[in-house]
């Protein structure tokens, strides 16, 4: 989102259920997420914003301390969405 100058930046949250899991769904509209880095979005230390790259590395290990998952779900050419599982 730090790339982003020209518009309002945004990003929404929602929750929902099904009979397993509450999911969190993060949307935001930044440029996306480029195809040949979507492997590696979740690894330590890798950014491509000049910044320590433990962001999602860090959610991602708190997600999984409560045996839920962290799911790049779409990459929208304006915007990207995770989701976090979480099971009831």
């Amino acid at each position: 989102m730090k790339k982003i100058s020209r518009k309002q930046k945004e990003i929404s949250i929602s929750i929902t259920e099904n009979q397993r899991n509450i999911i969190f769904i993060f949307k935001d509209n930044g440029e996306g997420i480029p195809e040949h880095i979507r492997d590696r979005v979740f690894d330590p230390f890798y950014s491509t914003t000049g910044g320590f790259g433990m962001g999602l590395s860090i959610v991602d290990e708190i997600v999984k301390e409560y045996n839920a998952e962290l799911n790049l779900v779409k990459n929208y050419s304006a915007g990207v969405e995770f989701q976090v599982k979480l099971r009831k």
